[in-house]
């Protein structure tokens, strides 16, 4: 990602050991907690993957929940639905997605697409 927000990621990525302090954490602790978040100005988002934080019986009412998210915010933006953004259970394939490609540099399409 590239802009204003991108250029906050580097804060996020290797943050100091100030700013992890001011968290109460370690740097290394901190820099696992921001790993997958990136701040852009604009993305291109094909997937949400979503679980409930410790009842994974609530897991579909956080996907409806978060669909439900979708077409609000997509309505006030004047846009029908949500098209072409996915909502799925981050338990189950988007975890193991993740597992089998730790540590790649390049992720293709067709990996995505296995996933999809």
């Amino acid at each position: 990602p590239k802009g204003i927000g991108a250029s906050l990621n580097k804060h996020f990525q290797n943050p100091t050991e100030e700013a992890a302090n001011i968290m109460g954490k370690t740097v290394a602790e901190a820099k696992q907690i921001f790993a997958t978040q990136i701040i852009g100005e604009r993305m291109i988002i094909r997937s949400i993957f979503v679980a409930h934080p410790t009842d994974p019986y609530q897991d579909l009412n956080v996907v409806e929940l978060v669909k439900t998210l979708m077409q609000k915010v997509a309505m006030e933006q004047g846009q029908r639905g949500y098209a072409g953004i996915r909502v799925g259970l981050l338990r189950g394939e988007g975890a193991e997605f993740k597992r089998t490609h730790a540590g790649k540099q390049v992720v293709t399409h067709a990996d995505l697409r296995a996933l999809l």
